[in-house]
């Protein structure tokens, strides 16, 4: 099994909580902001005493610690381990999010002598570094970034939390707002001209898995933004790998694995249009049978 993930900073390998939580401090990317603008969360945390700027009072959620926040964002310090995903409502404009380390699958790789490749098992669940259970949404924020973790709605999720129903990975979505504009032609969005492309929006070194190669969900989506940075990123099954759907975005460095329709995906319609776009150093594979999908200009 390869489990290779970087920048992590494992607590069970430090003997006592303090020394464990004073190793994460410092390696955290925190360095010039105001520490009333930082939350730490870590899977001993407690909501209850958690205390902003206090890295060894850490909280045990992300909701709790995007609610702590002030209305002007901030950074919030993820440790090892399993968390559930933010809600979508609790998402703060400037907030950043950063992890302990990206995850990698489950896969059990199996070579045998004389194959011309090894056997991939289906994944079902992210392991190792920093993982966020179940989809995260991000609608109509500026300023959001996202490093060093994973999002994990594979089949495990799906299976444990919403009956088998297969969700979404990482998206940043146009969202209609019902507060003003006109809706697009599928009713479900704003239209691009009443709603300015969100800016300041990172990705990096971040993993997404979903359910299957034919799941009809995106392992990652970025749309109605402008300028955005994805670099070294993953991506796990769902019919969708990475889509962009954005003016000026540069990708650097997309693993895109197992999607029935395509890896990465560079779209536009009349919610989020589609110019100026980069991508380079992309790979675009299989993991059981054919299921590698490709590069796809709309």
């Amino acid at each position: 099994q390869i489990t290779d993930f970087a920048h992590t900073h494992p607590i069970s390998d430090v003997t006592g909580l303090p020394m464990a939580l004073d190793s994460l401090q410092l390696n955290k990317e925190d360095k010039g902001v105001n520490s009333s603008k930082i939350a730490y969360v870590e899977s001993v945390g407690n909501d209850t005493t958690a205390e902003l700027g206090n890295f060894r009072k850490p909280f045990l959620t992300i909701d709790a610690a995007l609610d702590a926040l002030p209305a002007t964002g901030g950074v919030i310090n993820i440790g090892i381990g399993s968390f559930m995903s933010p809600t979508k409502t609790k998402i703060k404009s400037y907030v950043k999010f950063f992890g302990s380390g990206k995850p990698v699958t489950n896969s059990i790789y199996t070579y045998t002598p004389l194959a011309e490749k090894p056997t991939i098992s289906s994944p079902t669940k992210l392991v190792g570094g920093t993982i966020l259970l179940g989809p995260v949404e991000v609608s109509l924020k500026d300023g959001i970034e996202f490093h060093n973790l994973g999002v994990d709605s594979g089949l495990d999720y799906c299976n444990t939390y919403k009956a088998g129903v297969a969700q979404e990975g990482l998206i940043i979505v146009q969202e209609y707002n019902l507060a003003g504009g006109l809706p697009s032609a599928d009713g479900l969005h704003q239209l691009q001209t009443n709603s300015p492309p969100r800016t300041g929006i990172v990705v990096n070194n971040v993993s997404a898995l979903c359910k299957t190669a034919a799941s009809p969900v995106h392992a990652m989506l970025v749309e109605n933004t402008i300028n955005a940075k994805i670099s070294n990123v993953s991506t796990y099954y769902g019919t969708y790998g990475l889509v962009i759907k954005s003016i000026g975005c540069n990708v650097n460095g997309l693993d895109a694995h197992g999607h029935a329709e395509a890896g990465l995906i560079f779209k536009a319609n009349d919610y989020a249009y589609g110019w100026q776009n980069s991508a380079t150093n992309i790979y675009v594979t299989s993991i059981v049978g054919y299921d590698g999908g490709g590069i796809t200009f709309v």
